[in-house]
């Protein structure tokens, strides 16, 4: 007997034909929720122009060096050893070989390679790896000061004084250092007695500017405070930057092209233009967003000043460091800015330690608190 005699009713793939379908709007995948657009200040630009004007920076800031490791050996441009605020004044010739003299030395976990109270002789430079910078408290014991990492460096001052060290420094994981000895910088002064003089002039005027900035690399302002007669009062006066930094505005454009045909003949139950605007709007914010944060120029990762970046303890950040970066930035806190994968870290070690971050309500959004963080945007996690 067929098939056809057997059947006793229209199958649902035939009967689909005649019925009506539900439809949603058209829906992204790349979309994101854009907190951070609605949580950002944001400032009327009149003249396409966004200039950030401050005062004046006399001492130049401390940056990290690149070093690149290519089959285990470890290099570094000369030109980066300007990041070093000791070496930033001193001639190109000079820069070019001590940089040629750094030699690369592999050191286990706890090796002490600055001892307090001692003389040290090295400048070094952290290729691989992590140390720690202690110093003796008033009861005599250790207190950590603070953890460099990759492309960071110290000991510098150690290559032009003889006093001894004031911190000790020490591995805390295996590391890979380039290192300059004092013996290395002397036989490169010693080929031109020349260079040997304007290196040390260099130095000097950096060491003699550095006395009269602060923390910042900003001129001091002299100031007197107290009851005595007779006083002279200081004249003082506050330099800008010569050089502000320049923003100028940037638009994200596109054409959307929806044939006439289209929407004629397609425009039920949805708008066919409609929904094309509102999907390219939805890109446009995206893109904005994406450029607010990786824009080479202005972007909030490539904006982070030196001093606000810090080196977290073991790999993923901690409430210990969450301490230490609100310590950095407590003048006006805004608000974090982490990756998911760090927010979870710090979830995990919150509840590991007892403590699991509380839920709060954000833009009309549930949020655990350690997802978005309190601080300013100018600060990052390395």
């Amino acid at each position: 007997m067929s098939d056809n005699l057997l059947q006793r009713s229209v199958t649902t793939t035939v009967a689909r034909n005649l019925a009506s379908t539900t439809k949603t709007a058209p829906q992204m995948m790349s979309i994101t929720p854009r907190f951070l657009l609605d949580m950002l200040p944001w400032v009327h630009v009149e003249s396409g122009t966004y200039r950030v004007n401050r005062t004046r920076i006399e001492l130049s800031k401390a940056d990290r060096i690149p070093v690149d490791v290519v089959d285990g050996t470890c290099s570094f441009a000369p030109e980066s050893l300007r990041s070093v605020p000791l070496f930033s004044g001193l001639p190109a010739a000079i820069i070019t070989r001590m940089a040629n003299r750094f030699r690369p030395e592999a050191v286990s976990l706890g090796n002490k390679l600055i001892s307090e109270g001692e003389d040290g002789n090295k400048f070094f430079i952290i290729a691989q790896g992590q140390v720690e910078v202690l110093s003796k408290g008033i009861h005599g014991a250790n207190l950590r000061l603070t953890l460099l990492t990759e492309g960071e460096f110290f000991g510098e001052s150690d290559l032009v004084s003889d006093k001894p060290s004031d911190v000790t420094v020490r591995t805390i994981t295996p590391c890979t250092l380039l290192t300059l000895s004092r013996r290395d910088l002397d036989t490169v002064l010693s080929e031109n007695p020349s260079q040997r003089s304007e290196f040390e002039r260099t130095i000097r005027e950096h060491l003699e500017l550095r006395s009269t900035v602060n923390r910042y690399g900003e001129r001091n302002i002299d100031l007197v405070s107290g009851f005595a007669e007779n006083v002279e009062i200081p004249e003082t006066f506050v330099d800008y930057s010569s050089n502000p930094r320049e923003y100028s505005l940037s638009a994200v454009q596109t054409v959307v092209r929806v044939h006439t045909r289209v929407s004629d003949l397609y425009n039920g139950p949805l708008n066919q233009l409609e929904e094309q605007i509102r999907l390219t709007i939805e890109g446009i914010r995206e893109r904005q967003e994406w450029e607010l944060i990786n824009n080479k120029k202005f972007g909030l990762i490539h904006s982070v000043d030196p001093a606000m970046r810090i080196s977290t303890r073991y790999g993923a950040p901690t409430p210990d460091d969450l301490d230490e970066l609100l310590a950095l930035v407590w003048k006006k806190p805004a608000f974090f800015l982490a990756h998911p994968k760090a927010i979870a870290a710090f979830e995990r070690e919150c509840t590991w330690r007892g403590v699991p971050p509380v839920t709060t309500t954000l833009l009309a959004v549930r949020f655990c608190s350690g997802a978005v963080f309190r601080l300013s945007p100018a600060t990052s996690w390395k």
